[in-house]
């Protein structure tokens, strides 16, 4: 119902559809779901779950019979080579559920950066249905924060920056900013008014698919269920056949290696089996884990991966001999190897090639050792991962049949389902019980000098990887990184300096930016530590002259930083006040920055949880939304330990992978026409929070009392005891 006093702006001689048919398409994660439930006005589908198939949902709103066809979604910053073949079937399948549809509904989640990566993506996703299909979609921009509840579409369109604008006008400029908190009819009704309005431009007519575009692809998925059913039937019946010689437990100790290209889940896969928490770095060494499972003990010796799609010569010699060795970590040998990869991903031939000569590192013979594990089960667009084989083609099924049909499938979001390990588990013995012998450190000695065959790669591999954007690293190699230090005092941004530069310095006391130089594996390193604002100060009690030295701190590493590095204190509570204060100081170069950043939380050895995930979570919505707004970006540092340096290589490695997805460089024309230092704390619950924790600045009038409120411990141990503070703050 619509509350009194607010106008429903029906568009004028626009009819009212007595039908509303329309299809909810975007990237995982997007809140489809959200915006669905919102419409329908009931719970059709689960919040947080990921929507792995098409489906329809009805029902009877504002007097509306009303349609939605929900759509799997793509990965966000994936181009659609990358997207696994099936999904693009999903999509079009969706309009034979509903043929005719009067609008595509776009959702884009405003709470996360929009960059020029995810503007392609969406182009190349949306246009599998044909170049019209721009025609006829409408951009919902999905929202929650209280802070945005009065803000109007155009402020919220212009804080998302150019690319959500490039995206609005390719659909004609019609968006519709949706409050999914909001219950209030007014929210759906004004949606369906710009639905009416949409098809009155168009005169009634409804989107049409290209014919023969949809038959072919219909008549594909038809042949791929078919296929699918063939070999899961084939694989059944070879599990019962060896099923009914395991009903005495031959293997006390099962002992397996996990390989795999880098982020498809070894660790997970890992902390699944042994149902622990191991912490989810990039692996640089072999690390080996002990544990139980159905009372047989297990060790896994986890891998470091390789980048996709590189070939083995591309790979360094440290990942390779790492890879060899750990065969000899678990004498006399491993009964079996996972090759881990990812569900709904796209498997091609240079993919393929790519695994096939890392895997043959262990020696050619490897395969008949070999269970293929794909990862993230829930994010399987398909019914059955037999579908997603078939569907994917020749690359995907040789390497399936290169291991004797052998494979599995784990959800690592659902560690309780230890039925999956257990199943997991027994086709390792039934594949130990067939080879009667082990994976010896010999074969893989002998035969590693086969590692020279990347070098014969076609024109045709060449192609495929020029189309997806995880090429090895050197490809995009920085040979020099530039690097912007925010955050407020007492945080430790002088010590974050020092330790990756493996630098002495003292604290920035001068209030003023400094340029700092090093080196890091080679690599020219430039930090500007900028001076920082009073813990929960708004922008205007901040002064002057401290914000245009942040302001500045663009220019001073010209053409631009590759990155911006929030430091923040681990084990130290984030408020909403706190939330704020960041906010607005960070957004003085630009409101564009989080795209760029990268949250760092320093004194790791402070941290009162076992993981910083675990800390996230528990601070709540404020430090959940910081995090979000960097596009999911932190490091943890242990500035006590600077001789660490895998900690500090593990952060220019995210720094330099954030680079190359957003492929410019923040500039300084942005951060001076975007200042708005106008921003205040208008809250009591700021106000209230603020005075809790005795933080009000200083009065920034007076030079001199500042100066003494600083150097006065009495009043900085209102905040923390000494023990607890960052040599920002203690050193002279």
């Amino acid at each position: 119902m619509m509350e009194a006093g607010e106008k429903s702006d029906r568009p004028d001689n626009c009819p009212a559809l007595p039908e509303i048919k329309a299809i909810i398409i975007g990237s995982k994660a997007e809140y489809k779901c959200s915006a669905a439930n919102t419409i329908l006005g009931e719970e059709y589908c689960k919040v947080g779950e990921e929507i792995v198939k098409s489906e329809m949902k009805q029902n009877t709103v504002q007097n509306r019979s009303v349609t939605l066809v929900m759509t799997p979604g793509w990965w966000k910053s994936f181009t659609l080579a990358e997207s696994a073949k099936y999904l693009k079937m999903e999509l079009v399948h969706s309009l034979k559920l509903c043929p005719d549809p009067r609008a595509f509904l776009l959702v884009i989640n405003l709470h996360k950066p929009f960059t020029n990566m995810h503007l392609n993506s969406v182009v190349e996703h949306m246009e599998i249905l044909g170049e019209q299909i721009w025609n006829h979609t409408i951009v919902l921009l999905m929202y929650n924060n209280k802070e945005q509840r009065n803000a109007d579409s155009k402020q919220l369109i212009e804080r998302a920056g150019t690319e959500l604008d490039i995206l609005i006008q390719k659909c004609g400029n019609r968006v519709h900013v949706f409050n999914y908190t909001d219950s209030r009819g007014i929210n759906v009704q004004k949606l369906f008014y710009e639905i009416e309005r949409l098809v009155a431009a168009h005169e009634g007519q409804s989107f049409k698919i290209d014919s023969k575009l949809f038959e072919d692809m219909e008549e594909k998925r038809r042949n791929v269920k078919k296929q699918a059913e063939e070999r899961e039937i084939q694989v059944k019946t070879k599990m019962q056949t060896l099923k009914e010689c395991l009903k005495d437990k031959l293997f006390l100790e099962l002992r397996i290696v996990l390989m795999g290209g880098n982020i498809v889940g070894k660790t997970s896969v890992v902390n699944t089996i042994l149902k622990k928490k191991r912490t989810k770095n990039l692996t640089k060494k072999c690390v080996m884990s002990e544990g139980e499972v159905d009372k047989s003990k297990v060790i896994l010796i986890d891998t470091p991966g390789w980048w996709p799609y590189a070939s083995v010569i591309e790979t360094s010699e440290s990942v390779k001999q790492e890879i060899m060795s750990s065969v000899a970590m678990c004498p006399p040998g491993p009964h079996a190897v996972l090759l881990v990869l990812q569900s709904g991903v796209a498997f091609t031939e240079a993919h393929r090639r790519s695994v096939k000569e890392h895997m043959e590192l262990l020696g050619r013979n490897v395969w008949k050792h070999c269970i293929v594990v794909f990862t993230r089960g829930d994010w399987l667009v398909t019914h059955t991962i037999e579908e997603h084989t078939e569907s994917e083609g020749d690359p995907l099924q040789w390497l399936i049949n290169k291991c004797g049909n052998r494979y599995h499938v784990l959800n690592y979001m659902e560690q309780d389902d230890r039925e999956q390990v257990k199943e997991l588990m027994e086709k390792v013995e039934m594949m130990a019980r067939e080879n009667t012998d082990l994976l010896t450190h010999v074969e893989a000695g002998m035969e590693e000098s086969d590692s020279g065959c990347g070098s014969n790669w076609s024109e045709q591999d060449k192609l495929e990887r020029g189309s997806f954007n995880l090429d090895p690293p050197h490809k995009f190699f920085f040979p020099e990184l530039r690097i912007v230090l925010m955050g407020s005092r007492i945080v430790g941004k002088t010590s974050l300096a020092n330790t990756i530069l493996k630098k002495t310095q003292k604290e920035n006391r001068a209030k003023k930016c400094v340029m700092k130089e090093g080196e890091v594996d080679k690599r020219k390193v430039i930090l500007i530590d900028t001076p920082g604002w009073w813990p929960y100060a708004s922008v205007i009690e901040t002064s002057e002259s401290v914000k245009q030295e942040i302001m500045s701190s663009v220019a001073m590493c010209s053409p631009g930083p590759h990155a911006v590095l929030l430091v923040l204190q681990s084990g130290v509570a984030f408020s909403k006040a706190y939330l704020r204060s960041v906010k607005e100081h960070m957004e003085l170069l630009g409101r564009n920055v989080w795209k760029y950043c990268i949250v760092v939380f320093t004194r790791g050895d402070w941290m009162g949880t076992s993981t910083i995930e675990e800390h996230i979570e528990s601070e709540g919505e404020a430090l959940q939304w910081l995090i979000n707004e960097c596009g999911n970006r932190y490091h943890i540092l242990n500035n006590m330990e600077q001789d660490d340096r895998e900690q500090v290589r593990e952060l220019m490695e995210k720094v330099e992978m954030m680079a190359r997805e957003n492929t410019d460089l923040l500039t300084h024309v942005e951060a001076v026409m975007e200042t708005d230092s106008s921003l205040g704390y208008g809250s009591e619950q700021d106000k209230s929070e603020r005075r809790s924790l005795k933080l009000d600045p200083p009065y920034m009038g007076n030079g001199d009392k500042t100066t003494q409120w600083l150097e006065n411990p009495a009043n900085v141990f209102n905040y923390r005891s000494s023990s607890e503070f960052s040599e920002d703050v203690t050193q002279s």
